[in-house]
């Protein structure tokens, strides 16, 4: 009896596994969809809002969207980033290396302050 429960558990996939995967590759997927189209998608916007003739400015909610979606595009190309130099340290050691020479660059690009 107890054999037939060890099978029985054995066969039995585990449930969390699939849902993890799935929501992660679902979460990469928007992640590169969002970063690859979100300033085409804003200059679209911005176009289509803005009256060009009279000198008009973008509606609030234009402006929110820009504020808001850079927020979100620049999120999701440091996880990009992130995501990519896991997957290089996983294959090739040196890579570490390589992400410990390029962090600090990118922080001081990032926090660089030009002062005259």
């Amino acid at each position: 009896m107890s054999s037939e429960q060890d099978l029985q558990q054995a066969e039995a996939p585990p449930e969390q596994a699939p849902r993890r995967s799935t929501f992660r590759r679902v979460a990469s997927w928007i992640a590169v969809v969002w970063f690859c189209c979100f300033l085409i998608v804003f200059n679209f916007i911005l176009f289509m809002t803005t009256d060009i003739e009279q000198n008009g400015a973008p509606p609030v909610w234009v402006i929110l969207f820009f504020i808001i979606g850079g927020w979100v595009w620049l999120a999701s190309a440091y996880w990009i980033y992130d995501k990519l130099f896991r997957m290089a340290e996983a294959r090739w050691p040196a890579a570490k290396g390589i992400r410990a020479i390029l962090s600090p660059l990118l922080k001081s690009l990032l926090l660089h302050h030009h002062h005259h």
